[in-house]
């Protein structure tokens, strides 16, 4: 289903059109996208960012979510890390999910959803931290999610001790290669600072296959 596509790559794929221009980036050290990169968008400036980069603590993130059966997940990759963090699966229980990670972590942290309503298996979508007309700290309401033609997943990070995101969750009908399928369309409530790069999406979903490596801010 993955394209042989890393980014940078002179013998880079086509993108997929089973996705409709969804995500797709495959497992491992190289990210193959199967939608276009946004060279037109960077990173988002604030959040603590610089600061997150160079510390040793810990962050509890907490996801506040109404979908109570939904399970979510960690990953941060940057292309200046040489690891690779991610946590497993957590379900979601009183309408929130927690999460203990390293404040260095939080720069390039994306965060994967399930729902037990999915019925696609192409793809896990990632929360819309930011579309590409929303500005840090915009309130993002349903009806521009759904219109969201393009979106990034990767967090700016943040120096704080703590930190609490609302993710808006909602069902989306996607194309597969078996015909109409249900994903998960999941986003911020409110569009929070980010780093490149941003892709496209369907309808305003983000998913992805894999690792998504996030373009780490350059140290002054």
């Amino acid at each position: 289903m993955a394209g042989r596509h890393a980014r940078g790559d002179a013998n880079a794929g086509r993108p997929s059109r089973l996705t409709r221009g969804l995500v797709l980036l495959a497992a491992g050290a190289a990210v193959a996208v199967l939608a276009l990169v946004l060279p037109s968008d960077g990173a988002s400036a604030g959040d603590g960012t610089a600061a997150a980069t160079g510390s040793t603590g810990t962050t509890t993130l907490t996801l506040v979510t109404a979908c109570s059966g939904c399970r979510f997940s960690l990953t941060s990759s940057t292309d200046r890390a040489d690891t690779v963090w991610h946590t497993r699966f957590r379900r979601a229980t009183d309408g929130e999910v927690t999460f203990t990670v390293p404040t260095s972590r939080t720069v390039g942290l994306t965060i994967a959803v399930r729902a037990p309503w999915v019925t696609q298996q192409q793809f896990v979508s990632l929360v819309a931290l930011r579309y590409a007309d929303d500005d840090a700290g915009d309130a993002v309401p349903a009806s521009a999610a759904r219109g969201g033609k393009r979106a990034f997943g990767c967090w700016a990070g943040t120096s704080s001790d703590s930190a609490r995101l609302r993710v808006a969750v909602r069902r989306r009908t996607v194309a597969t290669p078996d015909g109409d399928a249900l994903a998960v369309l999941a986003w911020a409530r409110t569009a929070r600072p980010t780093l490149a790069p941003g892709y496209r999406t369907t309808d305003g979903v983000l998913g992805a296959q894999g690792t998504t490596t996030c373009e780490a801010p350059v140290a002054a």
